[in-house]
C-alpha cells in the first residue's frame, strides 16, 4: 500500500516539476516507471523527494493499515496514530504486529484503547502473551503486558493456583488507593507485591492504616507500609497514640525500632520543654516577652527558627539570660538561637578573657572570619598594653 502510494505522487509531482532536494540515494529503488527514471537521470542529479513529503505519505499508509485492521474509520485511526508511538513503526511492523494480536484472541476493541502494544516488536511481546493468556487477557490485565517476563510469569504463578482472580485483586487495590486501574498497574509496576501477597494480610493491613489516617492518595505514596508486619503497625500506633506525636510520618512506621525509640524519646523531650505551650512560636513569645504576632514576624526574617529543636533554644535562652543579656539582645539578634551552644559558650568564655564586654549578641553570632579579626585586635591591643 505504501509503496502504491509513494510512486503515485512521485509520479504527479514529477509532471510538475516540484522543488526537489539533492541527498544521496537510489533511484532505482522508488519503483518509478521506466521512462519517467530514464527522463529524470537524463537531465537532473539522483534525488529524493524532501523528509516530510515521505514522512507524510508513510504516515497515510500507516493509518489506512490502521482503519484497516482496527475496523475504525481513516479519521479514527489518523488520530490514534499522532497521539501514539505508532509513528515511529513501519507499516509492516504494524500489519505484522496486528496479526498476531488477532491470532492470539485480542479483539479489535481491545487493541484500539491499547495501540502501545503494536509498536512493540512480536518477539518481544509474544512470550509475554503467551504466559498472560493463561490466566486471561482483558481490559484490566491487558496492561500486565508493560511488565517484564519475569515478573509477568511470577503473578501468573500465583492466580493460577489461587481461588481469588487477578479482576478482583486490580478492581480492590483501585478501591483502596482511590485510583484508576491504569494508575493501579503503574503503582504495581514498582510494587509487584501488591499482587503476589496474601489477599487476607493485604486487607488487614490496610484497614489497620485506615483506622490511623492513611487511605487513598497518601497510601498510594507509601505503598511500601503494606510489606510491614501487622504486630510492628499496631505497636508502633499505639506508641504513637500514648505519647500524641503529631503528625504521623510514614517513615516512623517502617523504619528500624532504634530509629523509631530515637523520635520519640526527641519528641517527648520537646513536649517537657513546651509545657503548657502548644507549639515553639508560644514558648519563644512567652521566654522573650513580646507578644506571639511578634515572633511570628521574626520568623518571616529567620524561617529556619521554628524548626530548632526545642530543648536547645531552652539552653541557648538560659545560658545568654545566666551571663547577663535581656529578651531584647535576644529579639535584637534571633539568629543567635540557631547557632551551636559550644561555639557561644567558647566566644564568651574568650572574650572575658580579654576583658571584653560586648553590648549585644552581634560577636556571638558573627562569621568565623570576623569573629577571628576581632580576637586578633584585642590580641593585639592586650600585647601593646604589655609593652608599654
Amino acid at each position: 500500500m505504501m509503496k502504491i502510494t509513494l510512486n503515485y505522487y512521485l509520479r504527479k509531482l514529477l509532471a510538475v516539476s516540484p522543488r526537489w532536494r539533492t541527498a544521496f540515494g537510489d533511484f532505482k529503488t522508488m519503483e518509478i516507471s521506466k521512462f519517467h527514471r530514464e527522463r529524470w537521470k537524463s537531465s537532473h542529479p539522483i534525488v529524493v523527494p524532501h523528509r516530510g513529503f515521505i514522512a507524510t505519505v508513510t504516515s497515510t499508509g500507516n493509518c489506512e493499515e490502521l482503519a484497516k485492521s482496527l475496523g475504525c474509520s481513516l479519521k479514527e485511526a489518523n488520530s490514534l496514530y499522532k497521539s501514539t508511538s505508532a509513528n515511529n513503526t513501519a507499516a509492516e511492523q504494524l500489519k505484522k504486529n496486528i496479526q498476531f494480536f488477532k491470532e492470539s484472541g485480542l479483539t479489535s476493541e481491545l487493541l484500539f484503547k491499547n495501540t502501545w502494544l503494536l509498536t512493540l516488536p512480536t518477539e518481544i511481546i509474544a512470550p509475554k502473551v503467551y504466559y498472560l493468556k493463561k490466566i486471561g487477557i482483558n481490559s484490566l490485565t491487558i496492561g500486565l503486558l508493560k511488565f517484564h517476563l519475569m515478573q509477568l510469569i511470577k503473578i501468573v504463578g500465583r492466580y493460577r493456583i489461587e481461588t481469588e482472580t487477578l479482576d478482583k485483586r486490580l478492581v480492590y487495590l483501585a478501591d483502596v488507593l482511590q485510583c484508576t486501574t491504569t494508575e493501579v498497574l503503574n503503582v504495581i509496576e514498582n510494587h509487584s507485591f501488591l499482587l503476589t501477597m496474601d489477599g487476607r494480610k493485604m486487607t488487614r493491613l490496610v484497614e489497620i492504616l485506615k483506622d490511623n489516617g492513611f487511605e487513598g492518595q497518601e497510601l498510594r505514596k507509601e505503598v511500601i507500609l503494606l510489606k510491614c508486619k501487622e504486630e510492628t503497625l499496631l505497636e508502633r500506633f499505639a506508641k504513637i497514640r500514648e505519647v500524641e506525636l503529631t503528625p504521623v510520618r510514614a517513615w516512623m512506621l517502617r523504619c528500624s525500632e532504634e530509629v523509631f525509640q530515637k523520635k520519640l524519646n526527641r519528641f517527648l523531650k520537646a513536649k517537657e520543654v513546651l509545657g503548657k505551650h502548644p507549639d515553639c512560636a508560644s514558648y519563644l513569645a512567652d521566654r522573650l516577652n513580646c507578644q506571639k504576632q511578634y515572633v511570628h514576624y521574626i520568623v518571616k526574617r529567620n524561617p529556619n527558627l521554628l524548626s530548632i529543636y526545642p530543648p536547645k533554644i531552652k539552653e541557648v535562652l538560659d545560658f545568654l539570660f545566666d551571663i547577663g543579656f535581656t529578651p531584647v539582645h535576644v529579639v535584637q539578634f534571633p539568629v543567635v538561637l540557631s547557632h551551636k551552644i559550644d561555639v557561644i559558650k567558647y566566644r564568651h568564655r574568650e572574650l572575658t578573657e580579654f576583658g571584653y564586654v560586648p553590648k549585644n549578641l552581634k560577636v556571638l553570632c558573627s562569621p568565623a572570619k570576623r569573629y577571628q579579626r576581632l580576637v586578633s585586635k584585642l590580641c593585639s591591643e592586650k600585647i601593646k598594653q604589655r609593652t608599654d
